[in-house]
């Protein structure tokens, strides 16, 4: 059975991006956290304190599909990678010339 991706959602590129970083800027937890409002709030939260060009780690226990096409409508880019232990490293960055 094919599964075809929601509309929006970008491909990520194929090589790991030059801006990813070890210690990100700004670090979000959100293990654990019930998917809806508080979830997307505190993201949108961080995602306004990052200034061009900074990085903002998020870890959660599942990938955040419906995240990805409203980071890059606001002018941000993004890494996912899917953690050892079943969790997500996603990695947001504020486009340096959004």
């Amino acid at each position: 059975m094919r599964v075809d991706k929601p509309a929006g959602i970008l491909s990520r590129p194929a090589q790991r991006p030059a801006w990813l970083k070890k210690s990100p800027d700004l670090e979000l937890d959100s293990r654990g956290a019930a998917v809806g409002d508080s979830f997307f709030l505190s993201i949108m939260e961080g995602m306004e304190r990052l200034a061009r060009g900074q990085v903002m780690g998020v870890r959660t226990d599942f990938e955040p599909m419906l995240l990805y096409p409203l980071l890059c409508e606001k002018g941000f880019e993004y890494w996912p990678e899917h953690g050892g232990d079943g969790d997500w490293n996603i990695q947001v960055r504020r486009r340096p010339q959004a």
